[in-house]
């Protein structure tokens, strides 16, 4: 009976090393360098997503869907015309008194490449810092994160502390791809503060990684041991951005790594 439950029991974790379920039987987790051009691939890929959709659509040259999709916004744009449902319509209401509409309408105009410039985005950030209502001040900041207005990072800056977890969500994601200087001590903050949703921690993660230095990478390291994994997980990709290296969850390999090297966040 005892040499078939030991044989059993040998089958079971046999089977299990198999399908890699018990990798830490055996893994010893050593650090793991991410190879020059990995890493590099890596920048290029966040680089590119700080473009935003209007400049990695234009950089693309994707000339084989480049003019059906033009021939369709033609076709759409007819038809809105004929209808009277033209987003020339909707940006008058912008400035209607329902607060609803006002959302709705910075959703429809923000959605047309025309509405992620001016006039419209001084519009976005006027409403985003002054309007009443959280879901239009939300909603003005996403427009303003779309259209990637680098010109009004003090508003998303100053929405990481608005009364709205809606509001600090969407200024932390504006971040994310519109960097600030000044953002630091709010999105760090937010990120530190187990009380906030785990959304919005999360997107204060990924901000982070845009911040090359030492406090930054600190505060992201102390989250790496956190129990909700969401937040851990997005932490450890910043690092992994920032470094090009790989300590996983190991909080105090990472900051071994920044305390024994040079220049720990290679160019």
């Amino acid at each position: 009976m005892l040499l078939r439950r030991l044989a059993i029991a040998a089958l079971f974790i046999a089977s299990l090393l198999a399908s890699g379920c018990t990798s830490y039987l055996t893994e010893t987790n050593p650090p793991k360098t991410w190879t020059p051009s990995r890493f590099r691939e890596a920048r290029e890929d966040d680089q590119q997503r700080r473009l935003g959709e209007d400049r990695s659509q234009s950089d693309a040259g994707d000339y084989l869907t480049y003019v059906p999709r033009k021939l369709w916004q033609g076709v759409e744009w007819t038809w809105n015309i004929s209808t009277g449902n033209s987003p020339y319509k909707y940006a008058k209401q912008l400035f209607d008194h329902n607060p609803d509409t006002r959302r709705e309408a910075i959703y429809i105009v923000s959605d047309q490449s025309w509405g992620r410039n001016e006039p419209y985005t001084k519009y976005y950030a006027h409403m985003a810092t002054d309007d009443a209502d959280p879901t239009v001040r939300a909603a003005a900041i996403r427009a303003l994160n779309r259209s990637r207005a680098g010109q009004f990072t003090d508003a998303y800056v100053t929405a990481l502390a608005d009364s709205s977890e809606w509001v600090r969500l969407e200024a932390a994601k504006a971040l994310a791809n519109i960097p600030s200087d000044k953002a630091v001590a709010g999105l760090t903050k937010l990120l530190s503060d187990d009380q906030q949703q785990r959304d919005i921690r999360i997107a204060a993660a990924d901000a982070l990684r845009e911040y090359r230095q030492s406090d930054v990478a600190q505060s992201l390291i102390r989250v790496l041991g956190e129990r909700d994994f969401g937040v851990a997980w997005q932490a450890r990709i910043s690092l992994n951005l920032m470094t090009g290296k790989d300590y996983k969850y190991d909080a105090a390999a990472w900051l071994d790594y920044l305390t024994k090297t040079q220049q720990p966040f290679p160019g």
